[in-house]
């Protein structure tokens, strides 16, 4: 359910950051052993496709389905800037949904679910699975290892991917574990709730805020966004600068209003752009590199 072999993804493969969610159902197998077959797929097939589709509307894809889980991928085929967010929210999702289908229903319960969290470099692969690729590496291999560790409605979360989205995840205290085939125990952390109901598709302002200090740069952004639609020719904006250099939250600093991410978006149809990035100002060759350089294209 991880991967293809190392020959193929070494001749095909890409190496990609994901997020990864493996999650499976508690006492599935007693559950299989006391019910006809058709009789376990009608009762659990529902609650599984039903956090398929949590998993989809944060933004994930699941290509490989057991009779008793799944494993769900953040960053392939579609990447976001805050895919470890993405996953461990969705995974506290389905472990809460698994839980509301036990409300008020009487006799046969639906297993709870656990699940393991992790994110970081896998090679991605071309695949004969109805998702069309696979994954192959250790961050795999980390997840699944702490999904088998978790115990009945736990989410258990890698250390690097805990530390990525504290910010908006409550956890609980990290702990050792030993995993599978791991010299060393794995720390990993207890996913309690989400800190709010920020709706999926939209990044988190940690991730994501306005630029800090940067009201010249971005008026030139502004006006290379207005020469684009009023034009109808493309512009090519590359900013540099060197990383780091953001200082919101210290006193004395101003936020600059951030671009009009909808007027991008509505942009984007017609005119190709590079995404602004923002940092300190510093010399560079060719001039201020604090500045946003820019080049015009051809007409459409």
């Amino acid at each position: 359910m991880t991967a293809d072999s190392p020959t193929s993804a070494g001749s095909s493969g890409e190496r990609k950051l994901v997020a990864l969610v493996f999650a499976d159902l508690s006492g599935f197998t007693a559950l299989a052993s006391s019910l006809d077959p058709e009789e376990v797929y009608a009762f659990v097939q529902p609650g599984l496709a039903a956090m398929e589709r949590i998993v989809e509307e944060h933004g994930g894809s699941v290509p490989h389905v057991m009779g008793d889980g799944f494993m769900a991928v953040f960053g392939v085929p579609t990447a976001h800037e805050d895919d470890a967010e993405r996953a461990v929210r969705a995974a506290v999702a389905v472990r809460d949904h698994a839980r509301a289908l036990n409300r008020d229903r009487p006799g046969l319960r639906f297993p709870d679910v656990h699940a393991g969290v992790n994110s970081g470099e896998v090679m991605v692969t071309p695949s004969r699975e109805p998702g069309g690729f696979s994954v192959l590496g250790d961050t795999v291999n980390v997840a699944a290892r702490l999904a088998d560790l978790a115990r009945a409605g736990v989410v258990l979360v890698a250390e690097q991917t805990k530390r990525r989205t504290e910010h908006a995840i409550r956890f609980g205290p990290g702990r050792p574990y030993r995993a599978k085939g791991k010299p060393k125990p794995v720390i990993a952390f207890e996913a309690i709730e989400v800190r709010s109901a920020l709706p999926a598709g939209r990044a988190t302002p940690m991730i994501s805020g306005g630029f800090v200090n940067r009201v010249v740069e971005i008026e030139t952004l502004e006006r290379a966004l207005g020469d684009a639609v009023r034009e109808r020719r493309s512009n090519v904006l590359v900013v540099t600068a060197e990383p780091g250099g953001a200082t919101a939250g210290r006193p004395g600093r101003r936020a600059a209003p951030a671009t009009r991410p909808d007027a991008w978006t509505q942009a984007a149809a017609g005119h190709r752009r590079t995404a602004p990035g923002a940092g300190s100002r510093r010399r560079g060759r060719g001039g201020d590199a604090g500045g946003a350089g820019r080049g015009r294209g051809p007409g459409p």
